[in-house]
């Protein structure tokens, strides 16, 4: 399923048939300059953005901007915030 196309923020649920669990999901992408990475969190649940803030992003690459659109189609970065192992991929 291709969810490129949605706005920031903008979350969805679905079934887990694996976990037979409700997961949530947030996608959003950040930009600097002409660079864009795209950000699927999953889990039970999901905070309001991917991050609390910008400033780490802002202080190494300047200019960093959460995008109201998502137009990749697949993440860079998912993090999944109920995995037993913290690890990204």
């Amino acid at each position: 399923m291709t969810r490129s196309g949605r706005r920031f923020g903008q979350r969805i649920k679905y079934e887990d048939e694996m976990r037979g669990a409700v997961v949530a999901q947030l996608t959003e992408e950040m930009s600097a300059g002409s660079a864009r990475i795209r950000v699927d969190l999953v889990g039970s649940t999901v905070p309001e953005h991917v991050l609390e803030n910008m400033d780490f992003l802002n202080y190494r690459l300047a200019a960093v901007r959460l995008e109201p659109e998502v137009t990749l189609s697949d993440p860079d970065i998912t993090w999944n915030r109920d995995a037993a192992d913290k690890s990204v991929s």
